[in-house]
């Protein structure tokens, strides 16, 4: 009781003082701070003395250095208990990320800086722990965490720090008690992060830089040599070199096999390139405008949910998400439907092209492992390179309190990155778990383009038979779907409200990242490309069947959109029954849906819309969707963890972030495909493909 009654009095001084002008014989800011010492050093004292409170020797000696310090009003001290967090308002808002001055923690003790009266004791460090929200105090909050900071010796451990925070929090009057009734709750177990300086590279951080300096060297050597070859070696070797040159013929020196390998990585050829709008025939020009809109509506819904980590996420969280405008936020899942059918319509669409020009079992033969190396070459390297960049090289890159000594993924990474490698990583969600967590796309999608063959194999040799074999596949997964969330009772969506982490987990592991729940969408892309290559884009659709086809589209889209805002609201649940329709069939009625746009485009039925959507600007954009997607997960995570407050939620803020965050990925992808993905694209195309199509012929 004495302490309680101490830190009330300290509050109330503090309040007088700060409501009270200050002068040399009242209560000023010095009498103020005497108070507050004298109550912080009697609670560590009873921190240190009461039963299950151990803490090292030197931590415990340094501590006491502090308290005396404290008492004293020593400048140092008052810093590092300024910069620990309190008790804040707004905690039934959802502020419970009590983070406190990280930057005035660890200047408490600045060298150089210390009073001639004063010596420098130690180095303060920055710690957190995170308590669980107990029920039976906060209903509302079963799934949050109370995340806490302070400012403490360096001399202390991680264990001393859970044990001092620990046993503080505990001792908080109806807090305590409740915490401590929790029966699953392990005080010895409470996760505590101490902000250390990064450590010397590591191995896989070595490994990374080496890389990137080598990739960076090649980059510069390619360009050179590129430069050099187009407006050095040409002229030396031919006087008419300038007029070569303006007719496009560049005889005077072919580069051989290593001059090939230069210029897969020029810069001078490769921005070029990508910067190019020119299309040729045939090409579905809509598609590009589609591809960058489905891209940022990714990177959309990743942003918004950092709602969920606003400190008033308990307040506005759930208001916000019932509004319907909301419903472009919450069902931003569909726009992974969107990549998928637009990967098996361009995977049918000019695969049927290239196959009209195979003859003979080996041209066959030959095709398909082109078929499958073109993929997996396509994919994997920079997707290694982000891997092998982002999960060595964070723990050197930033700091803050909440930031992580290691990468938000190195834990599953270590045992599965492999996985992700050989595109298997979305059957092992829980053990060992997923390395970078987003690629499941890129699982689903290559496991997609492995089976799609079984698809258009039949459609390429009997459009009736390939016909039925197409909708009979598609009804075979939409009953498996189907199976799957009724029989294990799944929801419509991972955001809805009441929803709890073991049901949206389930929904993630059981339906939402396994090839057969997700193929509707690809399966419709392949009969859509299919479509459009054996009529060459030439359909003649009255006006009327074309206003209908519009109409139909945009009322199931919408339909797939907010046919279940209710649910979401919480105003009615699902049945198990309705739910299982809704997984079965929503997402191959949208992607049916996106799928009408592109054909009506395609066939100069589109008006305005295919106008819009055919814009050249959509052309460069459209070819960074990829590394968009591989790259953004990581920016928004760095965006977060370096974060010195905790975020307060305003529609005009979030809005702010998605567009600084969408910017950000573009640019990032930029500086991504043009130093890996597209040399890789040049290297295939100047040593695989020739040799490939010449064997092939």
């Amino acid at each position: 009781m004495a302490s309680k009654s101490i830190e009330f009095n300290s509050l109330i001084v503090l309040i007088v003082a700060l409501f009270s002008p200050s002068s040399g014989q009242g209560m000023g800011t010095p009498m103020v701070l005497q108070q507050l010492s004298g109550g912080m050093g009697n609670m560590m004292s009873r921190l240190l003395n009461q039963s299950g409170v151990a803490v090292s020797k030197q931590c415990e000696t340094d501590f006491q250095m502090f308290r005396d310090a404290l008492t004293a009003r020593e400048y140092w001290a008052l810093r590092m208990f300024d910069a620990a967090s309190k008790v804040p308002s707004g905690i039934f808002d959802g502020n419970m990320n009590w983070i406190g001055s990280y930057e005035e923690c660890l200047d408490a003790v600045p060298n150089g800086q210390i009073l001639a009266n004063q010596t420098q004791p130690f180095k303060p460090q920055y710690c957190t722990v995170t308590i669980p929200v107990p029920a039976s105090l906060f209903e509302s909050f079963a799934m949050a965490n109370f995340r806490i900071g302070v400012c403490i010796p360096n001399s202390c451990f991680d264990s001393d720090a859970r044990s001092l925070l620990v046993s503080g929090f505990v001792s908080i009057p109806m807090v305590g008690e409740a915490i401590l009734n929790q029966t699953r709750w392990h005080p010895e177990k409470s996760p505590v992060v101490c902000q250390t300086d990064p450590p010397g590279f590591d191995t896989k951080a070595k490994a990374a830089i080496t890389v990137c300096v080598v990739l960076g060297c090649v980059l510069i050597l390619g360009t050179g040599y590129d430069i050099l070859k187009q407006h050095v070696l040409l002229d030396a070797t031919d006087d008419r070199g300038h007029k070569q040159r303006q007719e496009g013929k560049h005889t005077a020196s072919r580069p051989r096999t290593l001059g090939k390998v230069f210029l897969s990585f020029s810069l001078y050829t490769n921005v070029p390139k990508f910067l190019n709008t020119n299309q040729g025939g045939g090409t579905l020009s809509a598609v590009n405008g589609i591809r960058f809109f489905s891209m940022t509506w990714v990177i959309f819904g990743h942003v918004f949910q950092n709602l969920f980590a606003a400190r008033n996420a308990a307040s506005v969280g759930m208001s916000v998400m019932r509004r319907a405008s909301m419903e472009v936020v919450t069902n931003a899942f569909f726009s992974t439907d969107s990549f998928f059918l637009l990967s098996g319509l361009l995977v049918s669409y000019l695969s049927l092209k290239e196959m009209k020009k195979v003859s003979g079992a080996k041209g066959w033969a030959i095709y398909y492992v082109y078929y499958y190396l073109h993929r997996f070459w396509r994919l994997t390297p920079v997707y290694g390179l982000l891997m092998l960049v982002y999960i060595s090289m964070w723990p050197y890159t930033g700091d803050g309190p909440n930031w992580t000594p290691t990468s938000p993924e190195r834990d599953d990474c270590r045992e599965s990155w492999w996985l992700g490698l050989l595109y298997v990583n979305n059957f092992f969600v829980k053990d060992p778990g997923q390395c970078m967590g987003w690629v499941w796309y890129l699982a689903n999608d290559m496991q997609m383009y492995w089976a799609s063959p079984i698809v258009i194999i039949p459609l390429f040799l009997s459009p009736v038979f390939g016909g039925i074999w197409s909708f009979l596949s598609l009804l075979a997964v939409t009953i498996a779907t189907g199976v799957i969330s009724w029989k294990n009772n799944l929801a419509t969506s991972m955001v809805i409200e009441g929803m709890q982490m073991r049901e949206s987990a389930e929904y993630y592991d059981l339906y939402y990242v396994k090839p057969w729940c997700r193929m509707g969408p690809f399966i419709v892309g392949i009969i859509t490309g299919y479509i459009l290559h054996k009529t060459n884009c030439k359909i003649n659709i009255r006006w009327y069947w074309n206003t209908l086809g519009w109409l139909l589209a945009i009322g199931s889209g919408l339909t797939v959109l907010y046919g279940l805002h209710g649910v979401v609201e919480g105003r009615y649940a699902n049945s198990v029954e309705v739910a299982a329709l809704y997984n079965a069939l929503s997402r191959t009625i949208w992607a049916a849906a996106v799928c009408w746009v592109i054909l009506s485009c395609a066939t100069g039925h589109g008006g305005f819309i295919n106008t819009f959507l055919s814009w050249k600007v959509f052309v460069p954009l459209a070819r960074l969707t990829y590394c968009a997607y591989l790259v953004h997960p990581c920016i928004i995570a760095y965006f977060s963890a370096r974060q010195r407050t905790t975020t307060y939620y305003t529609d005009i803020d979030m809005v702010c972030q998605y567009l600084g965050h969408m910017c950000m990925s573009l640019m990032a992808a930029f500086v991504l495909s043009m130093a890996f993905e597209a040399p890789m694209i040049g290297l295939e195309r100047a040593l695989v493909a020739p040799h490939l199509k010449h064997k092939k012929k």
